[in-house]
């Protein structure tokens, strides 16, 4: 199956079941793991990761083939397992979108992933040396609108909304009935209640702590290392 020919699906079960029965394909699935992966083609880790990118890249950079896919049950099942995924597979996603090392994603019951989503399981540093790889999860119920970004070892809980070209950084808790709104953006190591509220357009820079049910405005920046409370005050870490 070549990357841009038509498809149908016939021959996307076909490819599938090939790469689902393949013993080497298996330990490649199996050697997606969470941590620190040198980017060095003599580095075998490195080697299966890659080999398990250009198997993935076949079908989600092609959204016909993802179109078809997520259209029926039975082939959504076939290629989420296929490429190591254990969870919950009530969910919506569309054809746009960026999803890797799917045996460390958890994506919720109910959950709506709108077009352009990016869960971002891995990233490189910033001497293009390595890759931290880590876990992305998702609570039930909780919805993304278009285009937005979720970085490595980020957790979300259930029920929360988060608005239009929103990102989040790596290794941020974000708490139950959260609804961060449009064009927001939230930086690493960031902590957020329950029931918190972010308007459109703040930006909640890294090791920043909001505490359950915060309110905050339109357009705020929050610096680093800051505390903000239910109250609207702003305190600064020791």
């Amino acid at each position: 199956m070549l990357l841009f020919e038509q498809p149908t699906k016939e021959s996307i079960i076909t490819t599938l079941e090939k790469l689902k029965t393949s013993k080497k394909f298996k330990a490649i699935v199996q050697s997606i793991q969470p941590g620190k992966v040198e980017r060095d083609m003599k580095d075998p880790e490195y080697m299966m990761r890659v080999a398990y990118t250009m198997e993935l890249r076949r079908f989600v950079y092609n959204p016909q083939y993802m179109n078809i896919i997520l259209t029926d049950k039975k082939l959504k099942r076939l290629f989420f397992r296929t490429f190591g995924y254990k969870g919950n597979l009530d969910f919506t996603i569309y054809p746009i979108c960026w999803i890797r090392d799917l045996p460390l994603l958890s994506i919720g019951k109910k959950c709506y992933l709108g077009d352009g989503i990016l869960l971002g399981t891995n990233r490189v540093n910033p001497t293009q040396s390595h890759l931290s790889v880590d876990h992305i999860s998702i609570g039930a119920r909780t919805v993304f609108d278009q285009q937005c970004a979720v970085g490595p070892g980020t957790e979300i809980g259930t029920d929360c909304n988060i608005g239009f070209r929103s990102g989040i950084s790596a290794k941020t808790i974000i708490g139950n009935q959260v609804k961060i709104s449009e064009i927001v953006n939230i930086g690493s190591r960031v902590e957020i209640g329950n029931n918190v509220h972010i308007c459109q357009g703040s930006h909640i820079s890294d090791f920043v702590t909001i505490e359950a049910q915060a309110e905050i405005d339109y357009n705020t920046f929050i610096p680093p290392e800051h505390i903000y409370t239910k109250e609207g005050k702003l305190i600064k870490k020791e």
